[in-house]
């Protein structure tokens, strides 16, 4: 029978040779012989079919590990039950990727329109109808530190379990007292909001809050700066004889998930406005 050294067997089965050493030393795939003196690894013709074999377990996504499991199964049925487990598991996988690809696409969307939005009318205040606000909403009166943050975060994926973990931070909305902003003070955060976009109002995870009419701008300046933006969104309000909620809601429309220069965040202020 024919023998083909490694760099040979590797191009004619599109596989790094080194993918095959490694596959030799966990026992997954063992040379049919190594020349004791030059120390060169031959393969034959009826090894073409077990890198194939890998290969197709690999695509069902099963892990170097259970793959040298599975070649110990010689019982049709068990080996029938593990492509159908391993069919679920990539059903799970397709709904999970779904779900990653919706959320890029209104990343995307939601980037795109602020983005246009913020070329024309710039960090000016402005009145804005904006009705009801749906997501899950996490009381976060009681946070002490960035840590507790983290677990309202945890806290929000782990009660809505359509979400999926990509850009988590994106598009979240923080709402508190004006000393959120004022202060820098995260002990003035009263909750957070992963807004919903979907269809569906039955979810019991779902809340609506309502915002009604608010005075908004875009702020576009580093953190620190958050404060100069509420200033002129409160004179605005004082101008035109309106009176505030007292509170202001932040939504992070571009942040470190995109970008790592902080001055290039790009957020929506929110102060809502009590009905006249």
């Amino acid at each position: 029978m024919k023998k083909y050294k490694i760099g040979e067997f590797a191009r004619i089965k599109n596989i790094d040779a080194q993918t095959l050493r490694y596959y030799d030393r966990l026992g997954l795939l063992t040379p049919s012989e190594v020349d004791a003196e030059t120390g060169y690894r031959y393969y034959t013709v009826d090894q073409f079919i077990q890198v194939d074999v890998i290969k197709f377990n690999k695509l069902l996504g099963l892990s170097l590990e259970e793959i040298l499991r599975q070649k110990q199964i010689k019982s049709l049925d068990v080996k029938l039950s593990v492509i159908e487990n391993q069919q679920v598991r990539l059903e799970e996988m397709i709904r999970q990727y779904n779900l990653v690809k919706e959320n890029l696409e209104e990343i995307v969307t939601s980037i795109r329109q602020a983005s246009e939005e913020f070329e024309l009318v710039g960090n000016k205040p402005r009145i804005k109808a904006m009705g009801d606000l749906m997501g899950v909403v996490s009381d976060c009166s009681h946070l002490e530190d960035w840590g507790d943050f983290e677990e309202k975060i945890k806290e929000l994926t782990l009660r809505y379990p359509e979400y999926y973990e990509v850009g988590h931070n994106h598009g979240l909305i923080f709402g508190g007292r004006f000393d959120l902003v004022f202060q820098q003070d995260d002990s003035y955060l009263d909750l957070i909001v992963m807004p919903y976009h979907g269809s569906k109002t039955d979810d019991p995870n779902i809340e609506c809050f309502h915002l009604g009419t608010c005075v908004v701008a875009y702020h576009q300046d580093g953190q620190e700066a958050q404060s100069l933006t509420l200033n002129r969104m409160l004179t605005f309000i004082e101008e035109n004889n309106l009176e505030s909620k007292g509170m202001v809601m932040v939504r992070s429309i571009v942040g470190s998930f995109i970008l790592s220069d902080h001055d290039a965040y790009l957020q929506e202020m929110i102060v809502p406005i009590k009905e006249m």
